[in-house]
């Protein structure tokens, strides 16, 4: 019978130290979960992985991904942080759903340029909002700049998508 080690590596596509090493076995929202007892208790296959690393267990920290790969378990590529730090990497580095890719987006990038457009040629707010569904507050703070941002930097970004 393998070791818990054994299998976990097992399900690991290993590539070069800087490379992200995917985790090819089940996973639940995109991280990788193996079983580690006979009473069919899990662990997240990333944690596992900073164990085997270093050693011990990280306890009540996170392990967090320097690759955002959430499927990696590349030790090299985890690090130890509290929910704030991750939360903290998540801002720094723009993951959080904005503009379009956010979950209550209800207008779309040509829209909120459209709206921004229409107000400075002096349209009424109450209009524009009655026109597009939404708040007059909220065509307020797009025409203001204040609500969805449009950067040539978050237009590359949605269109990548």
């Amino acid at each position: 019978m393998k070791s818990i080690e054994e299998r976990f590596w097992s399900l690991v596509s290993i590539g070069n130290d800087d490379e992200c090493w995917p985790w090819i076995g089940h996973r639940v929202h995109g991280y990788g979960r193996i079983r580690i007892d006979s009473d069919d208790k899990r662990a997240l296959a990333h944690r596992l992985s900073w164990e085997f690393a270093n050693g011990r267990n990280p306890g009540k920290l996170n392990v967090l991904h320097r690759c955002d790969n959430p499927p990696c378990v590349n030790p090299s590529h985890l690090f130890l942080g509290t929910q704030r730090d991750n939360i903290d990497d998540m801002l720094r580095k723009r993951r959080q759903p904005h503009g379009v890719r956010h979950w209550s987006a209800r207008l779309s990038t040509d829209q909120v340029a459209e709206i921004r457009r229409r107000r400075a040629a002096g349209e009424r707010t109450i209009d524009l909002a009655a026109e597009f569904g939404i708040d007059r507050s909220h065509v307020s703070n797009i025409a203001s700049g204040r609500k969805r941002r449009i950067e040539s930097e978050s237009i590359k970004e949605i269109e990548r998508i």
